[in-house]
């Protein structure tokens, strides 16, 4: 059995991200979204009908690059911390930062 997602980072727009969360849940998908950073997160987590997919795991930092390793794994550690608080099992994890045009820098 597998289970959709939608990009709340996506779609409906005009809404908070808290309402898109919602609005998703509500159509009968799974909510995924990179990232959590400046987001309530409480307000996530209390509303128990908000299923969510996955988000974007770490916050800074690279695995690739040498001085960006330590940064990387710390990022990853405090976004598990918050996947617990939602119930998330699932976390995207890339090589480290995306440059301007979306490609990965390192």
């Amino acid at each position: 059995m597998f289970h959709l997602s939608v990009c709340a980072d996506t779609v409906l727009l005009r809404h908070s991200f808290v309402e898109r969360a919602k609005e998703i849940s509500r159509a009968g998908f799974l909510v995924e979204f990179w990232d959590w950073e400046g987001r309530d997160i409480e307000a996530i987590a209390a509303d128990p009908g908000i299923k969510i997919s996955g988000f974007t795991g770490y916050l800074k930092g690279c695995m690739v690059h040498p001085d960006g390793v330590e940064e990387f794994l710390s990022g990853i550690q405090t976004s598990l911390a918050v996947a617990a608080k939602l119930h998330c099992k699932s976390l995207f994890v890339s090589s480290g930062e995306l440059d301007h045009r979306g490609q990965v820098a390192h």
